[in-house]
């Protein structure tokens, strides 16, 4: 009886200690590795995603250079229009308060 259990305690133990936790890694990683991978599906809309991606970046490219050539030239490097001088160029003579314009006066006439 107890040659029976040894030839079966040990073999059991062996197999629990070395192969049973070297199986179960292996199984699992492989199983990790194939849920990280794409689909078939999501591989397709990828694809899909690229090329519209590709196409987007073509028509603003486009965009881009019609937008700018149809400026005139230096329109680009000037600067905006201060508020209360549509022409946009530098004023004579300083901004008046709005007080200051109802009396007719500006900061030279006190």
């Amino acid at each position: 009886m107890d040659e029976a259990f040894a030839l079966v305690f040990v073999p059991m133990v062996l197999f629990l200690i070395f192969v049973a936790p070297t199986w179960l890694f292996l199984h699992y990683r492989s199983k990790r590795r194939a849920e990280s991978a794409l689909s078939e599906d999501e591989r397709a809309e990828l694809e899909r995603l690229t090329v519209s991606a590709g196409r987007m970046s073509e028509r603003i490219e486009t965009w881009s250079r019609s937008s700018t050539s149809e400026l005139p030239t230096g329109a680009i490097a000037s600067p905006p229009a201060r508020s209360g001088d549509p022409c946009g160029r530098p004023c004579r003579r300083p901004p008046t308060s709005p007080e200051s314009h109802r009396q007719g006066k500006t900061k030279d006439s006190r």
